[in-house]
């Protein structure tokens, strides 16, 4: 990753920060997939427009860090695994 010499943060140019775009979208479309959860239901219980969800999942839009943490809660509303799926796969193992 390549850092500005006058900001601590990463350059736009970088790879692994555009590798890094969409990473919470594909964890979020594997977990709904995988346990059954529509974006409907997820929107419902967050409280938000299912175009929303539709735009994480197709990864046009990446949700904030404060819509991420909300969708984990959510999740875990739904089904608690579903929840420690999402976190696995968007932070790691070492998150989980």
């Amino acid at each position: 990753m390549t850092v500005n010499q006058k900001t601590p943060f990463p350059s736009w140019e970088s790879s692994e920060t555009i590798r890094d775009m969409g990473k919470a979208g594909q964890a979020l479309r594997q977990t709904l997939e995988k346990h059954g959860i529509s974006q409907y239901r997820l929107a419902e219980v967050m409280g938000i427009e299912r175009n929303n969800i539709s735009r994480w999942v197709r990864e046009e839009r990446d949700p904030t860090a404060e819509k991420v943490e909300a969708i984990a809660e959510a999740l875990r509303v739904l089904d608690p695994e579903a929840c420690r799926e999402f976190v696995t796969l968007y932070l790691g193992e070492y998150m989980a």
